[in-house]
């Protein structure tokens, strides 16, 4: 048995080592994303999920004019914009509240709003009419803040697919 005891250790002490040696993956330990919280106080946030996964921007640009709007959010990683999210508002609008809006059809200048979303393969804008829910919670001109939430669907440019945004919200200085 002493001939043996040599072999089942170093047995022991390899496998030991085999089941010890990966290496984390910082990936693993980071916490699950989280949508922004719903603030009114100008914390340029914006944030949603996309066929349920979470969506927070990296950048974020705001502007309102004359009671349209537009923000333009990117995911950016190592500098690189890997993913894009626009909503742009046509629509005369100058009061908090609930507005049911319809698409902007590109070919025709109609609607109230446009939507488009890239992210990092395949584009997508307009669905089929469906209109897009939005609630402004906060306009305020003084201070420059405009505050809210959205739901919409987006359909793939090159084909029938459509991705479901929900629980949008955004709190932006512009």
């Amino acid at each position: 048995m002493k001939t043996y005891q040599p072999l089942l250790f170093l047995f022991t002490a390899l496998l030991t080592m085999n089941l010890h040696c990966e290496k984390d993956n910082p990936e693993d330990n980071k916490p699950p994303a989280v949508l922004p919280p719903a603030t009114t106080i100008g914390a340029n946030t914006f944030g949603c999920e996309i066929n349920g996964v979470v969506w927070n921007a990296t950048e974020l640009n705001a502007d309102y004019w004359n009671g349209d709007f537009l923000l333009n959010s990117e995911k950016k990683e190592a500098f690189k914009i890997t993913q894009v999210l626009n909503l742009q508002v046509l629509d005369r609008f100058y009061d908090t509240g609930y507005y049911e809006l319809t698409f902007f059809d590109t070919t025709t200048s109609n609607g109230q709003i446009y939507a488009y979303h890239f992210d990092g393969n395949k584009e997508y804008e307009n669905p089929s009419g469906e209109p897009i829910k939005i609630k402004i919670t906060r306009l305020d001109s003084i201070q420059g803040i405009l505050s809210g939430r959205f739901d919409f669907d987006l359909k793939a440019k090159l084909s029938s697919e459509l991705i479901q945004v929900r629980n949008g919200r955004f709190d932006v200085k512009y």
